[in-house]
């Protein structure tokens, strides 16, 4: 590591094993260990701007639902069931600047390109008899890009995120696509095609003591549509594209005590949460008002 590069590596080894008693006979037995590798390269070509790389590898053994199921909903084990890994990659850049357009201001903004792979993705199928079970497809795929800045003056402050996805891939047998996780939960949860927030505010009265602000969510449609997977036991949510608008403040009392109050969604619209499980809308306006002292 010098003053424009660092670069960082390491390795780390999981291990697992499950054991069937009781009502879980042998056949949930299964053990297993993985060596899993990162590395990172961060260069720093002007003061304040820096370019960097990630590689990182995971491994998640199949959690004691996935493996021990021995008939709550019908699911029977599968003895066969593999460990999951993962590879993902991220380039991106970092931006930060102190001293902007004010003496105490602070500009920090950050992109970022994601691509994670998941080998031997878990997912709810079904066996030979029909009866649902854990099994493995070859491979899931999510990638996009993030964006987050920041700007804050001291007396007000904006910032704000979003996320972006390019591709939402399932692939099994030499096909891609939501067939191959029809059986599956997660055809319900695929992620918005975008997501972002944004947050400004003010600082007002001396010290600063009193700050006010509004922040927006702002929701895409499901990444593919809406479209049935063939085969597929639980339809997706739907869910509209839709901005969500949150007042909020806080008035610092002391160093001791703050009083902080919020309207979350304040156009009372009708909605429902993104990757929701169910057809249950999320609360309508809501209130709330808190004291927090410190003793």
């Amino acid at each position: 590591m010098n003053d424009w590069l660092s670069v960082s590596g390491g390795l780390r080894q999981d291990y697992y094993k499950v054991e069937g008693k009781g009502l879980v006979d042998s056949s949930a037995d299964q053990s297993g260990s993985h060596f899993s590798k990162n590395a990172g390269l961060t260069v720093t070509p002007l003061d304040g701007l820096q370019l960097f790389a990630t590689y990182a590898e995971g491994w998640r053994p199949p959690s004691l639902r996935e493996q021990a199921a021995f008939g709550a909903g019908g699911l029977v084990i599968n003895p066969d069931l593999k460990p999951e890994t993962s590879t993902s990659i991220e380039i991106g850049a970092n931006y930060l600047r102190d001293g902007l357009w004010r003496r105490d201001d602070r500009l920090r903004l950050k992109l970022v390109s994601f691509d994670g792979k998941y080998d031997d993705y878990i997912i709810r199928s079904r066996n030979a008899t029909g009866a649902y079970t854990w099994g493995n497809i070859d491979q899931a795929r999510f990638k996009g890009h993030e964006l987050s800045a920041s700007y804050d003056a001291g007396f007000a402050f904006v910032e704000g995120n979003l996320t972006r996805y390019d591709k939402v891939e399932f692939c099994n047998a030499g096909s891609c696509g939501l067939r191959s996780v029809a059986t599956d939960y997660g055809v319900m949860t695929i992620p918005p095609e975008m997501t972002a927030t944004l947050t400004a505010g003010v600082r007002m009265m001396e010290d600063r003591r009193l700050t006010l602000g509004a922040r927006g969510y702002f929701i895409g449609e499901r990444f593919g549509g809406y479209v049935t997977a063939p085969g597929a036991v639980n339809n997706p949510i739907y869910y509209r594209k839709n901005t969500i608008v949150d007042l909020f403040g806080s008035y610092r009392i002391s160093d001791m005590a703050s009083f902080d109050f919020s309207i979350e969604n304040v156009a009372d619209r009708y909605y429902i949460d993104p990757m929701a499980a169910s057809i249950s809308p999320a609360p309508g306006r809501t209130g709330r008002v808190s004291l927090t002292a410190r003793f």
